[in-house]
């Protein structure tokens, strides 16, 4: 259990041992849900598992919704042709109605399944079921339906109003728990339905960052404006942490409530009785007003992991898009937000200059920063600091360790820095680097493009070997390009075990994609930037069928691309992959 510091209140203490809701469900003989597979050589066989019970399925079958009762558990899942829900006896109900199989789509969509085998979705505008579709009163930032084991379903969602909303197919109601302009909007909330006119409501408040809490609600006949009523209560406060991101909430056949915080600095859970509501505890925290600006350094923990382009609707009648540092600046400008920042971090900054990304990876090598100190950026096959034969990485790495002032690093492309490097220590620190191999002159270009995920055997979730098929891969790749009249050249290249994309096979120019024991998809057509994601090119390829593959469209590359012309660029321009604009639209067409 991880720990946290600086609570300016606690309802209690924290339960030593965590136990979730899934866990907690499994505990009380609930069937779980999911696919499974089995290969023996080239003959793979797929399976929906509920409980003890496995369906036979294809292989291009997906999960794409659950749904976990004590009355019987569901799969909801998708193929090529078909969207079906299968129960606990293996008996198919097909969806046929279009506006739900669109929701159901979509990447973004919350997609549960109701005690009666009925798909429930819900996207930022609406609310879909078999036999319903309602418009949301407002567009949701967060949205989240909670199911009971006993049966039930609710749903709830930040708005673009900064309130909490929370219905079903009668009818949304709105609740202001505190959030505002500069609060966290996304991981926030979760709802927990425990009968048809009773819920629980855990949401995380930011209210600036030196008074975040999470809070917890009873809400009883909500959606009844007669005779609703809402309970607060605290169950957490903090001065310096994020505690109380990423929360949830449950009961117990015994009727006790399990409220959960997993965040960056923190991983809680408490168990309380429903009397607290009786006589709901309260707390003081002085800092009450939310931040004036917030700034990108200094102090103040927020969650980190808010995407760049995330955004909501500001409030008013203009409605525009606004994001975290985006409504910052255009609330108090950009001279302004310059100024203050300059003023903190006592710096004064340049005028700004053009620019654009035109590649991406790791500058292997040394650099020197601002503050004259030296970094060196060392390429790590595979992440892995090892002592290996003709390279003893991890005793060099020792040994800079013990010499070295500065920093260690590590990059998104599994290499690692030595930075801070004084100019009297730079000669001594490369020279152990080059003894052991940290350095190493031989190590291709393409070698440095390469990277793949864990995989085999560590990883549970792995259909395919990654990180140990990476470096004869490379090699072969090697070979290949330079039979073509490419040697020197790279093709940015991803190996994944699995289709939850560790190795980011979706960046690369060829990325491959375990579908099974030595059976890979290939994804062709991203570009050196990043900003595009690749196509399906071929499905369960073998090793040689991929190196087959590369042959072919690295001698037609070599033959006909223009002038310093990308492989992926050269693949999209060629008609080998059409070019994925719009995700949800073009990356699954034919």
């Amino acid at each position: 259990m991880g720990t946290t510091h600086a609570l300016n209140f606690e309802i209690t203490k924290p339960q030593q041992n965590i136990v979730y809701l899934n866990e907690y469900m499994s505990g009380i003989g609930v069937s779980a849900v999911g696919i499974t597979g089995k290969c023996k050589k080239d003959n793979c066989n797929y399976w929906v598992y509920i409980g003890n019970k496995r369906i036979p399925v294809s292989e291009e079958t997906n999960l794409v919704g659950k749904g976990l009762y004590n009355s019987g558990s569901f799969a909801l899942v998708a193929n090529k042709k078909d969207v079906y829900v299968l129960n606990y006896k293996g008996r198919k109900t097909y969806i046929t109605r279009q506006p739900l199989l669109g929701c159901l789509a979509l990447s973004s969509s919350i997609i549960r399944v109701s005690n009666t085998g009925s798909p429930i979705c819900l996207t930022s505008e609406k609310l879909y079921t078999n036999t319903k579709t309602l418009e949301l009163p407002i567009g949701a930032v967060d949205p989240t339906i909670g199911t009971s084991y006993a049966g039930e379903w609710i749903a709830a969602y930040v708005g673009e109003d900064y309130n909490v909303y929370v219905g079903d197919t009668k009818g949304f109601n709105k609740l202001d728990v505190g959030l505002h302009s500069l609060s966290d909007l996304k991981d926030v909330v979760r709802i927990f339905p425990i009968n048809k006119s009773q819920s629980l409501l855990s949401v995380y408040v930011y209210t600036n960052k030196r008074n975040k809490s999470l809070m917890l609600y009873q809400l009883t006949d909500f959606n009844n404006d007669k005779d609703r009523k809402v309970i607060g209560l605290p169950i957490i406060n903090t001065i310096e942490t994020d505690a109380g991101l990423n929360p949830s909430v449950y009961t117990t056949k015994d009727k006790k409530i399990v409220v959960s915080t997993k965040s960056l600095t923190s991983e809680l859970q408490y168990l309380i009785d429903s009397s607290y509501f009786n006589t709901p505890e309260f707390f003081s925290n002085p800092h009450y007003e939310k931040d004036w600006v917030e700034l990108l350094v200094g102090a103040g923990i927020r969650h980190t992991t808010w995407s760049v382009d995330q955004s909501v609707k500001a409030p008013g009648e203009g409605r525009v898009s606004i994001a975290k540092t985006k409504y910052t600046l255009d609330r108090v400008g950009i001279d302004t937000f310059k100024a203050e920042v300059e003023k903190r971090a006592e710096i004064s900054f340049s005028e700004s200059r053009p620019y654009e990304f035109t590649e991406r990876g790791d500058r292997i090598g040394w650099v020197k920063g601002i503050d004259n100190k030296h970094h060196l950026t060392v390429f790590i096959e595979n992440g892995r600091i090892l002592d290996i034969p003709n390279k003893s990485l991890k005793t060099g790495m020792k040994k800079i360790a013990e010499i070295h002032q500065g920093d260690f690093r590590l990059t998104a492309n599994q290499n690692l820095i030595i930075a801070g490097v004084a100019q009297e220590d730079k000669a001594s620190i490369e020279k152990i680097a080059r003894e052991s191999g940290l350095i190493d002159d031989n190590v291709s270009n393409q070698r440095k493009s390469s990277m793949a995920c864990v995989a085999f055997p560590t990883c549970p979730l792995a259909m395919a070997e990654a990180e140990r098929y990476l470096p004869k891969l490379v090699d072969d790749v090697e070979t290949i390009l330079s039979k073509n009249g490419l040697a020197g050249e790279s093709i940015i290249l991803r190996v994944t075990g699995c289709p939850n994309g560790c190795g980011r096979a979706m960046l690369a120019e060829i990325g491959l994609v375990g579908k099974g024991p030595g059976k890979y998809n290939m994804y062709l057509g991203s570009n050196l930037g990043g900003t595009r994601i690749p196509k399906l090119y071929k499905e369960n390829l073998n090793e040689q069928e991929i190196l087959t593959e590369i042959d072919s469209l690295t001698a037609r590359w070599a033959a006909k691309r223009n002038q310093d012309e990308a492989f992926g660029d050269f693949a999209i321009r060629s008609g080998i992959v059409s070019e994925v604009k719009i995700s949800v639209r073009d990356f699954y067409d034919d």
